[in-house]
Parts: C-alpha cells; sequence; structure tokens
C-alpha cells in the first residue's frame, strides 16, 4: 500500500501488533482488514500508518455502527468536553476572528456549545441528538456554505486519506480561513498506554510534529 503523504511503497514494519483495549487486555475485534494489522513507517518521509487498512465501505461501517461499542471507554464525555475547551481556549488566545465555525468528527458537539457552530459526526448514535450536527462523513458532506475556522480534534488519526481530506477541508474554509487539528503524538506518549493500546488499528496514521507540517504543507 502507498503512503498517503508521499506514495512511496517501501517501509519498514514497526509494530507488529495484537489489538488492546485501553487497559491492556486483548480485544476480540472481528472487523474486516481489523485483526492482523501491523503499524509500518515509510521510509522516505516518515509517516506511520497501519497496513493493511480497513477499505473505505468497512471503514464507514466501522465508524457507523461499531467505534463506539469497541473504544467508547477511551473517549468519554469528560475527555470530550477537556479536548473542546482546550481548542476554544487556543482559539480565543490566538485571538482568531471567525463569524462561522464547522467541527468535523464533532461527536456529542461539545465544542459547538462553546462556539455556536456547526458540526458533522458519522456516528449514528449521535443523529438527532442536535439539530447543528449533520450524521455523515467529511467525504460525504457536501455544502455551499464556506467557513472561517474549521476544527478537527482526535480525527485526522483515523480516515481513510489525511491528503483527500485535507484537500476537501480546504474546499470548505475562506480564503483567510483558519484550520485547527489535534492528534496524538507518536513521539510524545504523554498518556500511559500499552503501546498495542496506543497503536490502535481506529488510528490508521500515527502523526509526528514532521509529518503533520509536511502534510499540511
Amino acid at each position: 500500500m502507498a503512503c498517503d503523504l508521499c506514495n512511496s511503497t517501501e517501509y519498514e514494519v514497526i509494530w507488529d501488533k495484537e489489538e488492546r483495549d485501553k487497559q491492556g487486555k486483548l480485544q476480540s475485534v472481528t472487523i474486516p482488514g481489523h485483526i492482523h494489522s501491523r503499524n509500518i513507517m515509510c521510509k522516505k518521509c516518515g509517516l506511520v500508518y497501519v497496513e493493511p487498512k480497513m477499505s473505505r465501505g468497512d471503514l464507514n461501517w466501522f465508524y457507523r455502527e461499531a467505534y463506539r461499542a469497541l473504544y467508547g471507554g477511551c473517549a468519554s464525555l469528560e475527555a470530550e468536553k477537556r479536548h473542546a475547551a482546550t481548542a476554544y481556549r487556543i482559539m480565543v488566545q490566538s485571538e482568531i476572528l471567525y463569524t462561522s465555525h464547522l467541527d468535523i468528527g464533532c461527536s456529542t458537539g461539545q465544542l459547538l456549545d462553546l462556539t455556536n457552530g456547526l458540526g458533522i459526526e458519522p456516528n449514528k448514535e449521535y443523529c438527532g441528538i442536535d439539530q447543528r450536527i449533520t450524521n455523515t462523513t467529511l467525504e460525504e458532506y457536501h455544502s455551499s456554505e464556506k467557513f472561517d475556522m474549521i476544527t478537527m480534534l482526535n480525527a485526522l488519526e483515523h480516515v481513510y486519506s489525511p491528503t483527500e481530506v485535507l484537500t476537501k477541508i480546504n474546499s470548505l474554509l475562506t480564503n483567510d480561513g483558519y484550520l485547527l487539528v489535534s492528534v496524538p503524538n507518536l513521539y510524545n506518549r504523554a498518556i500511559h498506554l500499552p503501546v498495542d493500546a496506543f497503536l490502535s488499528n481506529a488510528h490508521l496514521y500515527n502523526f509526528s510534529v514532521e509529518t503533520l507540517e509536511t502534510l499540511f504543507n
């Protein structure tokens, strides 16, 4: 599978793994392409990603139907509130002026409560709970509206193709709009998790500061 960032097919295996939950216990996962995965590093640009990854169809099904059941303990409501508060504090401290906000992968809409923005979220559990939230994926989302602030908190690592996602986001931004992204840092595991749990199969990509900067450029 070619690297999404540089299209190279040269890689090194860095972790052959068995999927574990937050407590480090082995999980039984019956999702296509989701059991015997491994984390590989591109030899050309250093991007780390899961191989093999799910197909686009399986991935859409996974986030609509199964993700919360498997990983719900890792994304509690309190954790979502903390992430939203941190993002909002960055937005305020940066003195960014915006009139329209879109939160991609907004979950329960905690950040929307602070910004009065709109959100998109693929998980069907959130369908209809808030009229501000559209139950869809970014790839399937269509809007004539342009946003001068787009946020994506702990979601870019879950997508099928980060380069495609950023291209789509760029089309939704105003010319002077801002994008705020939060992802786990591969080289700064602040959360003390077993390696198998940190290198989760649900995280199709693991970014460093360098690979994230290259992706944005």
